[in-house]
């Protein structure tokens, strides 16, 4: 994997992690083994209502909506530099919004 690559890996970790990530955010091709055990590229991480969507293996898109994610969003969402798209609605997300975002 590239540097970018790698970061973008564990900058969806930490999201995942910070927000109790989504229970069924899982690659489409696993038997619910789940994303964080697989070597499957992060841009086909994909659940009902929740995915993260790329170009050219970079992430532009990250979509939690209606995923019963709660906590607060980590500062390492700024990672993410290609991002345009968070989509966080009707979740139950507190705290402000990173300054690096």
């Amino acid at each position: 994997l590239s540097d970018n690559r790698i970061i973008q890996r564990f900058a969806l970790a930490v999201i995942y992690f910070a927000t109790d990530g989504p229970a069924r955010w899982f690659p489409q091709s696993l038997d619910n083994t789940g994303w964080a055990v697989t070597s499957m590229n992060e841009c086909q991480w994909r659940g009902i209502n929740y995915d993260v969507r790329c170009t050219r293996n970079v992430v532009e898109e990250v979509r939690l909506f209606r995923g019963n994610v709660a906590g607060s969003i980590p500062g390492e969402i700024g990672l993410l530099t290609s991002m345009t798209i968070l989509d966080l609605y009707r979740n139950k997300i507190s705290g402000t919004i990173p300054t690096e975002v």
